[in-house]
């Protein structure tokens, strides 16, 4: 594996393991179907439904041109996104009815730094982006 690759690897499982501490259970990690990946799938129950969290994780050793990767998730990359969810949403009907919220995790490099910048993107009921 590339060295990006694990860093964006080791980035992820820094950002599962601060949700799984915030009590988050881990759905799903790296699905992917023909629209592309969800990086991270996670629920937590809430009444009256579940809430489920999509989290696309950006790793960077520096904020550069892309501003730690916020520029990375463009319109194009959240149709991907949105598109990906839709798919898994129909492998999963049973996730019918519950609000989705997707963030954007912006991890510095080397993560042993702890920086994480959480942004949120959609609230979405249901999904039709």
């Amino acid at each position: 594996m590339p060295n990006s690759q694990a860093q964006g690897a080791q980035a992820e499982r820094y950002v599962k393991q601060i949700l799984l501490a915030h009590q988050w259970c881990l759905l799903e990690q790296n699905w992917t179907c023909r629209y592309g990946e969800i990086d991270l799938l996670l629920t937590k129950q809430s009444l009256p439904s579940a809430r489920m969290l999509v989290v696309e994780v950006k790793a960077r050793r520096r904020s550069g041109l892309d501003g730690w990767g916020i520029a990375a998730f463009d319109q194009a990359k959240r149709r991907c996104l949105a598109r990906s969810l839709q798919c898994w949403q129909a492998a999963n009907p049973w996730s019918e009815g519950c609000c989705f919220e997707v963030v954007l995790a912006l991890v510095a490099l080397p993560v042993h730094r702890h920086w994480v910048r959480w942004i949120r993107i959609e609230t979405l009921a249901g999904v039709s982006w």
